[in-house]
């Protein structure tokens, strides 16, 4: 029982330290930068892990984030269960739980036109989420001037 309670502990951690993080708010952070100056983008969001030219002229930009990590190691014990009357007893040995590893990962590219402007935004993955702040530190913010 003790092991279990210890992973529960460790998922629900990892729930409420994910804080609201949604696709949604990763979507609207990301297609917030269609029509701005890519400048603006590397700026923002620092140097892409990879560029490619396109026959059209246009580059693309694409981010990636990888996380890996290890699910924890825990032992539950094996059943026991004991009879009074007639004196039977059952047994079977303990097994592990967890042990294993993930991978989060988000890949999101940004199509640019030769004058310099962004007119494109795809992303994929099992991690391209974000909480409301994060999501804010990473869009595009138009500036109204007037």
């Amino acid at each position: 029982m003790k092991s279990k309670k210890i992973i529960s502990h460790i998922l629900l951690s990892s729930v409420i330290l994910s804080g609201c993080a949604t696709v949604q708010n990763y979507e609207w952070a990301a297609h917030s930068w269609e029509g701005a100056p890519a400048s603006a983008l590397l700026h923002r969001w620092g140097h892409p892990n990879q560029t490619e030219q396109l026959a059209n002229g246009h580059r693309v930009y694409m981010y990636r984030t990888v996380t890996h990590g290890m699910y924890p190691v825990a032992s539950a014990p094996g059943i026991s269960p004991v009879r009074s009357y007639n004196t039977t007893m059952v047994s079977s040995p303990s097994r592990m739980m967890g042990d294993g590893s993930y991978a989060f990962e988000c890949k999101t590219w940004f199509e640019v036109n030769p004058n310099g402007r962004i007119t494109h935004v795809s992303f994929r993955g099992n991690d391209c989420v974000a909480s409301e702040k994060r999501a804010r530190a990473r869009a595009y913010l138009r500036k109204t001037h007037g």
